[in-house]
């Protein structure tokens, strides 16, 4: 048999649960954000040529790429016609 009253049949509707807030972590600044990847960049590489074992130059491969592929992701709505259809 339905309540008359509905879902909340108790007429007491249960308190929401509060999520813990995290504190906001405070902004990077741009130019400290490629500085640090810079020297990550530099430091992949020198390992690749100094120590050249499959798992280095597969580190700095899969690194180095990914600024190339932000840098294409960026410009292609500047310069559609270059883009292959």
């Amino acid at each position: 048999m339905q309540s008359p009253f509905g879902y909340w049949f108790y007429c007491v509707k249960p308190a929401p649960i509060e999520e813990p807030q995290q504190p906001e972590a405070e902004p990077v600044a741009a130019s400290q954000e490629l500085d640090a990847i810079t020297s990550e960049l530099r430091e992949l590489k020198a390992r690749a040529i100094l120590y050249p074992t499959e798992a280095n130059v597969a580190a700095y491969m899969r690194t180095s790429s990914m600024p190339r592929s932000r840098m294409t992701w960026l410009c292609r709505p500047l310069r559609p016609s270059l883009d292959p259809l």
